[in-house]
């Protein structure tokens, strides 16, 4: 079955922010939620995102999660100047703001949850509760924005990352990390062609699905320079896992490990142009107009 071809009158007609063509198909996609992806550039839209909720606050899911984050912020501090002034968008309860502040940053933190807001707040940390547009952050005084599977979510990426840019300091240093969308779509695919529901059960696609090209070039026009994409290591902490069976589970995280052996090695014979990771993690930097000025 050609899953592609299951919305009649599958060409519609909607201008991609990204590339600017108007040609669009739609097409079933991950939880049978209806997708479109642009002809020319690829990009994936859903009108309207799946409502999570305050999964990142849960125990376990938390708990699951901590060596991603340390990971990510070895990376930061091996890239940037530490310790600095970092701004975690979308951060949840603050787990990983947490981290970074043991680690003698001084962190900041923007989120939309009110429950996750108020339990970060009550971690000692100074959070503003509502969106990235609304919050009253001085401009050039932040040495690091992270964006962790929030780049996804958000109805205007373009302006959310030139706002961000406008909060960076000159040569400041964005990180961010979102679900390989094409990769989740192909996972849904394949879990319905094998009637294995367990398998469907982990795509996920929110508001957009990011591929490395549509995401390196999304940040180029957004002003960063120096873009970097590679394939993310997982995260068994994600929320879909608390849906699974104990058995299911395991056969995940078996599957898991298989996929990251075969995306690395698929990384490597390609020399880097083939990204098939679950999720992709993206580095870049504010342009520093000071002469001679060069972040490592």
């Amino acid at each position: 079955m050609n899953d592609d071809a299951e919305i009649p009158g599958s060409i519609i007609r909607a201008a991609c922010w990204l590339c600017g063509a108007e040609d669009r198909d739609a097409f079933l996609g991950p939880r049978a939620r209806r997708l479109e992806r642009c002809r020319r550039c690829g990009l994936l839209f859903r009108s309207v995102g799946d409502l999570c909720g305050d999964s990142s606050i849960e125990p376990d899911v938390v708990s699951a999660r901590l060596p991603l984050h340390r990971a990510l912020l070895r990376e930061i501090e091996a890239q940037s100047r530490p310790p600095g002034r970092l701004l975690d968008v979308g951060c949840g309860a603050g787990d990983f703001l947490v981290l970074a502040r043991d680690r003698g940053w001084e962190v900041e933190g923007v989120e939309s949850g009110g429950r996750a807001a108020d339990r970060a707040r009550a971690r000692g940390l100074k959070i503003v509760h509502g969106a990235l547009g609304e919050a009253r952050l001085p401009e050039r005084s932040f040495d690091v924005v992270t964006l962790w599977e929030v780049l996804d979510w958000m109805e205007t990426p373009l302006s959310d990352l030139g706002k961000i840019a406008r909060l960076l300091k000159g040569g400041g240093a964005l990180f961010l990390r979102v679900r390989n969308g094409p990769v989740h779509v192909a996972l849904w695919k394949l879990g319905r062609r094998l009637s294995l529901k367990a398998l469907g059960d982990l795509a996920v696609v929110h508001r957009h699905g990011f591929s490395a090209r549509t995401l390196r070039r999304t940040l180029e026009r957004a002003g960063f320079e120096r873009v970097r994409v590679s394939n993310s290591r997982l995260a068994p902490g994600a929320a879909y896992y608390r849906r699974l069976s104990r058995a299911s589970r395991t056969a995940a995280e078996l599957a898991r490990l298989g996929w990251t052996v075969l995306t690395g090695a698929l990384r490597v014979l390609s020399a880097g142009r083939i990204l098939a990771g679950a999720s992709l993690v993206a580095r870049c930097r504010k342009p520093d107009p000071r002469p001679g000025r060069d972040a490592p």
